[in-house]
C-alpha cells in the first residue's frame, strides 16, 4: 500500500483567493440563472482582478 506523502514545502493557493473566485463564478451563474447574457471572466482576469482589489501581490503562498 503506497504511504501518502505530505507536502513540505511548494506553493498553495490562498484561501481568500479561492473564495474570491467561488464568489465570481456564483455571481456569473446568478445572472445567467436570472437569464442575462453574459461573458465568464477567464480565470486570468480573475486573478488579476484578485491581486488589485486585496492586499495580497500573488494567489500563492510559499510554504
Amino acid at each position: 500500500m503506497a504511504e501518502k506523502k505530505i507536502r513540505i514545502e511548494g506553493r498553495v493557493k490562498r484561501i481568500e483567493y479561492l473564495r474570491y473566485l467561488a464568489d465570481v463564478r456564483a455571481e456569473e451563474q446568478q445572472a445567467v440563472d436570472m437569464g442575462y447574457r453574459i461573458t465568464r471572466k477567464s480565470i486570468e482576469e480573475i486573478r488579476e482582478e484578485f491581486v488589485r482589489v486585496s492586499n495580497f501581490d500573488s494567489i500563492y503562498i510559499n510554504i
